[in-house]
């Protein structure tokens, strides 16, 4: 019964992370392709994983324990399953010709189920890059008109404070991993959480800008340093910053 609720948790949360990845998916089309994808091995719990703390909102530590399961159970029955494949099946005693014919067999068995297993990994983690990467290129634009669309009717609702973290720091956090590159999102998500909060934090104040003026952007070069960065992982801050009216629209 827990297993029952913990999968059932974990498919939702992978429902949550392909809509996030994917914004214009039918619901019943994303729990399709969870429902798939959640049964390949490290793919079902990074898309959980990613669904739980970005899609959820849960913490990171939570969405990891929601994760990490799966990967443990993995690393433990890959060399159950080799050993046991390579481990000789007789009833008697065996000659010494036969022990060495054994022994071939047994080599050509573990290597076999090695590639196998290695072969199976590999497809899972190519196409789940493969996935993804289509996937956020083919929607980077629609999702960037969605989001700021968001921050907009914000905007235009008159910027109650009480909803910043709700309606601005959250859209902002999922404009900045949709609008980043695949391998650039993944960095973002694991060794570079300070870069993300600093990008969000940008996306916020820009956002907030445009109704109470920050006194961040009352100082010339910081306005240069912010909208005017050649680093191609910057451009959103400056398409932000057209959208703000630091800069000009093109």
């Amino acid at each position: 019964m827990l297993g029952r609720a913990i999968g059932l948790v974990t498919l939702t949360a992978a429902v949550a992370g392909i809509e996030l990845l994917v914004h214009w998916l039918p619901t019943f089309l994303a729990y399709l392709a969870a429902f798939f994808l959640s049964s390949l091995p490290f793919v079902g719990p990074a898309l959980a994983y990613y669904g739980a703390a970005y899609g959820r909102g849960w913490h990171w530590y939570w969405a990891l324990a929601l994760a990490v399961p799966q990967p443990i159970l993995i690393a433990i029955l890959i060399p159950i399953v080799v050993l046991d494949e390579a481990r000789p099946r007789r009833n008697r005693r065996p000659q010494r010709s036969e022990l060495t014919s054994q022994g071939v067999a047994i080599r050509g068995r573990r290597n076999k189920v090695v590639r196998r297993i290695l072969a199976i990994l590999a497809t899972a983690v190519l196409a789940c890059v493969i996935v993804i990467s289509l996937g956020m290129a083919a929607a980077r634009e629609r999702l960037f008109d969605l989001y700021m669309q968001r921050l907009d009717a914000w905007i235009s609702a008159g910027g109650d404070i009480k909803t910043v973290q709700a309606e601005v720091v959250e859209t902002c956090g999922k404009l900045i991993l949709t609008q980043a590159r695949w391998f650039e999102r993944m960095q973002l998500m694991t060794f570079y959480r300070d870069e993300l909060d600093f990008r969000v934090d940008v996306c916020t104040k820009l956002a907030a800008n445009r109704l109470y003026p920050q006194p961040e952007f009352q100082k010339p070069e910081l306005v240069t340093m912010i909208c005017d960065d050649p680093n191609p992982y910057h451009e959103l801050f400056r398409r932000l910053c057209r959208r703000s009216g630091l800069r000009p629209a093109k």
